[in-house]
């Protein structure tokens, strides 16, 4: 009997072969840009448009802990980041710190960068030609 989770979505992780897995989708830059740009760093894709990114990318389940998602569900917490199997990198990965009341994302470091990102795609934001500082 096939598996109901066909990775028909290649992960972007370099080296990743996993199959049948979940695959989640990057954060949403609308509500969440610096977590995208984030992930993005992460996975090493800072070459790319993060609207692409968001819009054909994805990433399994093989790189995310078991505490990035609720108990019986396979939906990522928003504070969720790929933090395992990844190649290796000279990135800080915010840890993710279970306390008995929340999850809460701890970076160890500040990361600061520029971004050239095309207006239309940030119509709204004001971070335009700016040093974004992601904590």
């Amino acid at each position: 009997m096939p598996s109901k989770f066909k990775n028909v979505s290649k992960c972007v992780v370099h080296g990743c072969k996993s199959k049948d897995v979940v695959c989640h989708r990057f954060p949403n830059p609308r509500s969440d840009m610096l977590g995208l740009i984030e992930w993005i760093k992460i996975v090493g894709l800072d070459n790319m448009d993060p609207n692409i990114v968001y819009k054909n990318k994805f990433i399994c389940a093989m790189h995310f802990t078991p505490d990035c998602s609720s108990p019986g569900t396979k939906r990522l917490n928003a504070n969720a980041y790929p933090c395992i199997n990844l190649p290796t990198t000279n990135i800080s990965i915010p840890k993710t710190i279970v306390s008995p009341n929340n999850l809460a994302v701890v970076s160890n470091n500040d990361v600061e960068h520029n971004m050239d990102l095309d207006e239309s795609f940030m119509s709204g934001f004001n971070v335009m030609n700016e040093v974004l500082t992601v904590s």
